[in-house]
Order: structure tokens, then sequence, then C-alpha cells
């Protein structure tokens, strides 16, 4: 505790009664400007999440004025399972912004994750504030745009005995299992799983909403993918944010959101791990740009 121009500083994790207080700092730095956003609790529910209570901040007299968003994981690959901790939602009042406010929480943060035990930090940008913290940028994907010439040799390339719909309320058994069949991945439980596609929490900063597409065979989900679909006053390229399952019927899902939801583009970014997706794009003659992550990673102790 310090004081701060006569008053009380305080940089400490956030108790879950001052999770409203911290929802509406949060708001007002990234959706009070744009009402057709949705509250920062419901598009990234896991940094306010009562009970587990991670996120810090910067408090004056009781007041959060600075927020760093801290949300713990296990990050599949392969066989190995990694400790994970991810940061987002970092904002600061205008009124206390230049004070260095944002970098004491991040400190406290980094003490935090390695008193956890946990080997990686991922960062929801790029900042200064993050580099200075020994984050780095890494890592390259491709991006694949998709349009209706396309996608309808990409169709051709696919198979013909599965159904294919938008995802229900019963279905969330099997989108998991097909979830599950994903060699690296975050770590997730049917919960998890459900939050984050009903959140929205990369569609709603881009004006998109989810929606939801699975291939059927035999009664079976095989394949699931969740496309982002612009509100009416968006003028962005809808996205492919999700998918799972075999990789030709994924193909099919994605052919089948431009001509359902009336898209004449879709983007599909895809990891260099992803070989077989981009194989079959690739094949289908669709192009692609390479693009970098947008995040920063931090390896909190290389021995882990």
């Amino acid at each position: 505790m310090m004081r701060e121009h006569d008053q009380t500083l305080e940089i400490r994790r956030v108790r879950e009664d001052e999770m409203p207080l911290a929802i509406r700092l949060a708001d007002s730095v990234f959706r009070d400007y744009d009402p057709d956003k949705k509250s920062f609790a419901r598009s990234h529910p896991q940094l306010f999440a009562p009970g587990l209570c991670q996120s810090f901040a910067a408090f004056l007299d009781g007041k959060p004025v600075s927020f760093v968003g801290l949300v713990p994981s296990v990050v599949r690959i392969g066989r190995a399972r990694l400790r994970c901790c991810s940061i987002g939602g970092v904002c600061t009042h205008p009124d206390y912004r230049g004070k260095g406010y944002a970098g004491l929480v991040l400190q406290r943060v980094l003490d935090h994750i390695d008193r956890s035990g946990a080997s990686l930090l991922l960062v929801s940008g790029n900042r200064s504030l993050y580099k200075r913290a020994n984050c780095f940028e890494f890592g390259t994907f491709r991006n694949y745009s998709i349009d209706r010439e396309r996608a309808a040799g990409l169709a051709q390339r696919g198979v013909t005995d599965v159904a294919i719909r938008e995802a229900e309320a019963a279905d969330w058994f099997g989108l998991l299992e097909a979830a599950e069949t994903r060699l690296n991945a975050f770590d997730q439980s049917l919960w998890d799983l459900a939050l984050m596609i009903e959140a929205e929490p990369a569609g709603a900063p881009m004006k998109q909403y989810h929606k939801v597409l699975v291939a059927e065979r035999d009664g079976v989900i095989r394949a699931f993918a969740v496309i982002g679909v612009p509100y009416r006053n968006s003028a962005t390229v809808p996205r492919t944010f999700e998918w799972a399952g075999e990789a030709s019927l994924v193909a099919l899902l994605l052919a089948e959101a431009l001509q359902r939801y009336n898209i004449g583009e879709l983007m599909v970014p895809v990891a260099w791990h992803d070989a077989e997706m981009r194989e079959l794009l690739e094949q289908a003659g669709i192009r692609s740009a390479a693009a970098k992550n947008v995040g920063t990673i931090r390896i909190v102790r290389p021995e882990r």
C-alpha cells in the first residue's frame, strides 16, 4: 500500500465483490464510445469470473483505475500439458494514464503467475508495456480468403454422406467430442467450450456474431466451425474463429457458410501446424497471405 497525491494506492487482486467496478472501468474504455458492442463482462466472462478471481488492478482509495485481466489455463500440445496464463482487457481510466499504474499491475501479475507455476504467459497485444516486461512477438499463420467461386470448388472436394446444419442446444456433447480430436488446443470442459462460443470474445470486438455449423454423419457430429457474421452496421470481413473435426468436413462447412449467410468473402486463419487444412485449401486454389500473430508471449521460466 502506498500514498499517491494524498490517496491510498493499492496494487492487488480484484475481489469478487469488486468485479462490478472492474467491469465498469473496462466498459468505459472499450465499450462506452460504441453502444453496439457488448459489455466486456459478457464478451470476456473469464476475466471477471466469480470464484476464480485471478485479475489484478490498481486501486486508488478503493476504486480501480487500472486493470489487468488474467485467466489460467492448460494448453495441450500432443500428449504434453503446459500451464499457461493469458492476460486481456488491460485498461486504465483516461484520468490516470501516464502514471505507470498499468506497469505496476503487470509486475504484480507476473509475480503471481510465477508463484502459480505457469510456464507461459500469452498476451492479447503487442504494446510497449508488454515488450518492456519481456513479452515477445511470435509465430505466423496464413490467412486464406474464400470467395463464392472458390467455395464451390472447395465443396466439390468434400464428401457427400453428411448432413450440414446449424448447431442446436442438444449438441454440446457432440461439439466437445469433435473439439477433443485436436492435437493442439486449450484444455476445455463442456462448460468452457459453451462459454467461449456463446460469449463471442473474438467476434464481439469486430462486431460479428458467432454462427456454429456442424457436419453430422450417422447421427454423430464429425466436425464444426464457428463463423463470424458481421452486424448490419459492420464493414468487417467475415471470419472463421474456430473449427475442429475432420478437415474435409470442415472445408464443407466453410463453403456452406458463404451460401447460408450470404457472405461474399470468408477469411480463414490457419496455423502452421494445421497442415491438413492448409493442404485442402491450397488444392482448391484458395489464395492466402502470411500474417503475424497480433499478441505476444513471455516464457515465465525456461526450465518449465
